[in-house]
Formats: structure tokens, sequence, C-alpha cells
């Protein structure tokens, strides 16, 4: 994390890493003088920093949510048209099933030994 605290006193920023606030409360590191000096000002600062990823990340995920229901809307009208367009072909294959899945049960229902072919020969 890289936080970039205002001095508004030095009127100058710099950017820090997470370690060199971590540092801070035993007296080393560059942030260490401002944590004798003035704590609050750190705390201040990661608190900034917080609240700024935090509404990216917000941001982040409202736009991934937006582009995820694009694609989808944009995938389900183009699922449409191939349903349309090929509404023959899809109706042909669909009966074309039907009519094997009718045969298989018409076969299962004139086997004797229906429960061999279900459970096998251990449990008929």
């Amino acid at each position: 994390m890289g936080s970039t605290p205002t001095n508004a006193s030095k009127g100058n920023t710099v950017e820090y890493l997470a370690r060199d606030y971590r540092m801070a409360p035993s007296g080393e590191g560059p942030l260490a003088a401002e944590w004798k000096d003035k704590p609050h000002r750190l705390i201040y600062d990661l608190c900034s920093e917080v609240d700024r990823l935090e509404a990216e990340l917000i941001g982040e995920q409202e736009q991934a949510a937006l582009d995820v229901l694009r694609i989808d809307q944009q995938w389900g009208e183009e699922l449409e048209a191939l349903k349309r367009q090929h509404a023959d072909e899809i109706e042909r294959i669909y009966d074309q099933h039907r009519a094997d899945l009718q045969a298989m049960e018409y076969q299962y229902e004139d086997c004797p030994d229906r429960n061999g072919l279900v459970w096998g020969d251990d449990n008929a």
C-alpha cells in the first residue's frame, strides 16, 4: 500500500509505504518524527488512504457488475437470434431425440428382465 500524506504545514506531498507507517510507533523509519510529534496525522493519512482505496474498489466492483450485465444481455440477444435463425433445425433435433427416447422406453417396457437392465444382475 502506498499512501500519499499531504503535510499542509510544509506544503509537500510524499509517498510512503505501509511498512513506513508500521515502523513509526517504534521510532524507526521516515515517519518516526511525525509519530512522535503528531501521531494523529498519520492516523488521518491512513484513514484517507483506506477511504480512497475503498471508493476505488467500489467503483471497480460497480463497473464489473455493469460489464457482466452488458455481456449477459449481449449473449442473451445473440442466443435468441441464433435460436430464431436455426429454429427449424433445433426443432428437428429435439424431435429426433424425443423419438429415440420413446423407442428406448418402449424397449425397456417390453423387456422381461427390466430390473436387470436398471440395477444389474445382483439386485434382480
